[in-house]
């Protein structure tokens, strides 16, 4: 076939061309092609990449702070919870603070040092803990021992205790902000944040009213915490470079913040709360503004949002989710990342790539012009080569190419061909014979596979003419079918299990060890102990496990049945009667796991329904054996009635006959005259001899 490649189209411009202009023409537009490629590609998938390992940072760090927090309120319900039941128990008594002080001090040893617990009641009674180190613990008590006072006491680890000269007149709990939410909210309930009489900070308790058993109001159990702890929290948690983290109320005022920033100021010597807007940090102030300007009211946000916007037009990412998982805590959790923190290095990464870009195309230009020289010297002789492989037709032939790889290559390639040429020709034998050798390893698995069917078949046809199975003979029966099972199978253990009357175990009728040859019965498996492997029979009419070992069915089985018999697989198949499932068959493999063959799964089918087989004609044998002895003592019954009504007869004729002839002769007037009411009497005895006669 003759091909006139290049005469026409675009390869025509190129005629008369030096092809070392064409060479480096081509090489100098594929890179400029490809740098520019190549530095679009990066800025956009720069971009790109920034958008989404931002979204998926700030999503991540939200999720984490989300976690955190929530783990970290949860501590007070379970404090509080633990201290509830211990008080319906009676253990303690909230209406005796006595008893309290050395839990309470107990219970810090357990909980983080930030948690402040305390217990108060009606009475104006109150007691709070507070773990200041691993020995030391303040103690604050006010009641009727001190005047209604809050004193303060300092405990050291030997539980001696030391008063503080701080002092508090006429302290009353019942009017802290945590008392006063248990009281309202009648349940666990999380106070607002508040400002505590003895020291200047902000905390937030957690309160559960207690009450006794009128519904009457006792007390309150509570638990505080400082906000500087949710604030160490946030610390805690990395957000890029100079990320930040903070969390703020529905109103604007800052709860905490990843910053060393402390939510409020102190003015004369109070604190007083700090709105976000507010904030003593730059960044913080900034997104606060950004999100009041967004937003107006912050109870728009119902849920998580991701935003962007700029400071000193540097672009920022933002993400805003609410956290309301306790009663009470309403607050937002902000997260916000500096664009630079993330582009930095995706910009010198860019730029890298382009200057690197720049040198491979003055690279490129070089390389082209010295490649189109040195190819231009072969060319020619390239050219002799093709015309002589064109006419070669000798296999012994032999083709010299040097100087350039690839056209070395190609003269090798051709020398090789001949001889690929045989080895495809061995190759294709050799491929053939290993076809054939599958072709006889498929046909003898086909082969065993009829023998195993035919070896089943034969099975089944001697257990369906077998003499036991027909009578119903349950134990030769269940012994036939159990040893033929088991070698036919090559399993080492077959058995036969029956529920009893109210379903509550599994009985062994009949268990053949294949290895031993002998039968044994009497084994049970009770449903309280293996409530998985029942619930799994009753819903499956087949049980197929191949390993015992790790198939979550059995396990049950494992320790107490199957490992000591190191049986790894097994197959279990239930025995239906009527429309209900009175057994089971099992089969038992040892030593190593089998993977069952739906031929066997079907053999086991077949078994499973002669056992069902043998234990309807067992039940229609019983039927039959009380049917007919139910026949003969009806029959005994009814001549023993014949006879008794017989002997009756006799013994009440001869009177009746007597009765009969009497009352004839009164009415005949034989024994002279009678009265109408003797008359009437007579008639009577004589009507009811005749009927009884």
């Amino acid at each position: 076939m003759n091909k006139n490649f290049g005469q026409g189209g675009a390869f025509s411009l190129f005629k008369g061309v030096p092809l070392k202009l064409i060479l480096v023409a081509l090489f100098l537009l594929q890179i400029s092609l490809a740098v520019g490629l190549t530095g679009y590609l990066s800025i956009d998938n720069g971009q790109k990449a920034v958008n989404e390992v931002t979204s998926k940072l700030r999503r991540e760090i939200g999720n984490r702070v989300e976690q955190n927090l929530q783990t970290y309120l949860s501590t007070p319900r379970q404090v509080l919870g633990s201290n509830q039941n211990i008080i319906d128990l009676g253990l303690l008594k909230i209406e005796n603070l006595a008893t309290w002080e050395s839990y309470l001090i107990e219970q810090l040893k357990i909980f983080p040092d930030a948690l402040i617990l305390t217990a108060s009641n009606e009475q104006q009674e109150h007691l709070a803990a507070e773990k200041l180190n691993d020995r030391e613990f303040l103690l604050r008590k006010a009641g009727k021992s001190t005047g209604y006072d809050l004193y303060t006491y300092k405990i050291d680890s030997q539980g001696q205790r030391t008063q503080l000269p701080e002092v508090i007149k006429n302290y009353d709990a019942r009017s802290r902000p945590d008392y006063q939410t248990a009281v309202t909210a009648k349940k666990f309930s999380f106070s607002q944040i508040f400002t505590p009489l003895t020291e200047p900070t902000l905390l937030i308790g957690a309160s559960q009213p207690i009450y006794n058993s009128q519904g009457q109001l006792l007390g309150v159990n509570s638990t505080l915490t400082h906000l500087s702890q949710i604030g160490d929290l946030l610390q805690n948690i990395k957000v890029g470079k100079s990320g930040q983290i903070f969390i703020i109320e529905r109103s604007g005022l800052l709860v905490a913040s990843s910053t060393t920033e402390e939510p409020f100021r102190l003015q004369n010597g109070k604190p007083i709360r700090l709105a976000a807007t507010q904030s003593r940090n730059y960044f913080t102030q900034a997104t606060a503004k950004y999100l009041t300007t967004k937003f107006n009211n912050f109870d728009q946000i119902k849920s998580l949002q991701q935003l962007d916007f700029s400071v000193d037009g540097k672009r920022q990412f933002l993400e805003i989710r609410p956290l309301q998982s306790e009663s009470n805590v309403n607050w937002l959790i902000v997260v916000a990342v500096p664009e630079a923190d993330l582009i930095g290095q995706i910009n010198r990464n860019a730029q890298t790539t382009i200057f690197l870009c720049l040198g491979v195309l003055g690279l490129a230009i070089l390389l082209g012009i010295i490649t189109a020289n040195w190819l231009t010297q072969p060319i020619l002789y390239i050219s002799n080569v093709i015309k002589d492989l064109a006419n070669f037709n000798c296999k012994d032939s032999i083709v010299k190419v040097q100087g350039i790889k690839e056209l070395e290559v190609l003269g090798e390639s051709f020398n090789e061909m001949a001889q690929e040429l045989q080895k495809n020709f061995t190759a294709l034998t050799n491929k053939n014979e290993e076809l054939e050798l599958q072709v006889k390893q498929r046909t003898q698995e086909r082969m065993n596979s009829e023998q195993k069917l035919q070896k089943h078949h034969q099975v089944l046809v001697k257990l369906a003419n077998h003499k036991a199975i027909s009578e119903g003979s349950l134990e030769t029966a269940f012994k036939v079918i159990t040893e033929k099972a088991a070698n036919a199978l090559e399993v080492e253990r077959v058995s036969v299990w029956l529920f009893n009357s109210d379903r509550t175990k599994l009985q062994c009728i009949n268990l053949y060890e294949r290895s031993n040859q002998i039968h044994s019965a009497g084994l049970e498996r009770n449903l309280a102990d293996y409530l998985i492997y029942f619930k799994t029979l009753a819903a499956s009419s087949t049980i197929i496990v191949t390993d015992t070992r790790t198939d979550l069915r059995v396990q049950e089985l494992w320790d107490e049945l199957l490992a000591p018999k190191n049986i790894v697989s097994l197959i279990d198949t239930s025995i239906w009667v009527g429309d209900k499932v009175v057994g089971t068959v099992l089969y038992e493999q040892i030593d190593a796991p089998r993977t069952w063959e739906l031929s066997e799964q079907n053999f086991v089918s077949s078994i499973a329904e002669f056992v069902a087989l043998t234990l309807e004609i067992c039940e229609c044998k019983r039927a039959e054996s009380a049917l007919r002895e139910a026949k003969e003592a009806v029959e005994v019954a009814n001549r023993a009635k014949s006879t008794f009504l017989e002997n009756i007869s006799h013994d009440l004729r001869n009177p009746l006959s007597s009765i009969l002839e009497m009352t004839q002769g009164l009415q005949s007037e034989v024994y002279g005259p009678v009265n109408e009411e003797q008359r009437q009497s007579s008639k009577y005895a004589r009507n009811l001899a005749v009927r009884t006669y």
